[in-house]
């Protein structure tokens, strides 16, 4: 094999290197009590990837928050297209059922998505920025728990 040929090899796999880099980005989700608006710190959550809306999921990923209540979110937008976000440790959405349903990562991405507060909340909501998924949780009832 020539040295040109070898060369036009490493420039092309550098550029296809750089193409599926670019593809690779990641999201927040911020956690919060959606009763006093204060962060989650330290919280488990599973987040589960779907390529398409009614696509069969690719399985569950394990995330923590951080002291400030967020979790960073590594995804290839060539396949995660929809996230469903399920927390952990007696806690659920703020949302009149307990499942919030899928979330379309092009939205979180371009201008940031919150799920509905439907707890009794005093404080002023999070503003969508662009990358982030503001989840609004609060602790289950002991009805709640008993059925866990």
């Amino acid at each position: 094999m020539s040295i040109g040929k070898i060369t036009y090899s490493l420039i092309t796999l550098v550029a296809l290197g750089g193409i599926a880099a670019a593809q690779q980005m990641t999201y927040t989700v911020k956690l919060v009590d959606g009763k006093t608006g204060k962060t989650l710190p330290n919280q488990h959550m599973s987040i589960e990837m779907l390529a398409a809306e009614s696509a069969s999921p690719k399985g569950f990923y394990d995330a923590t928050t951080d002291k400030d209540g967020i979790a960073t979110i590594s995804i290839d937008l060539q396949q995660d297209k929809w996230v469903w976000v399920y927390v952990d440790d007696f806690l659920t959405t703020c949302e009149k059922k307990r499942d919030p349903g899928l979330f379309s990562l092009e939205d979180i991405l371009s201008r940031g998505v919150s799920t509905p507060n439907r707890c009794r909340h005093h404080f002023s909501p999070e503003k969508d920025v662009p990358g982030r998924f503001v989840v609004y949780t609060r602790e289950m009832s002991f009805w709640e728990k008993m059925k866990t």
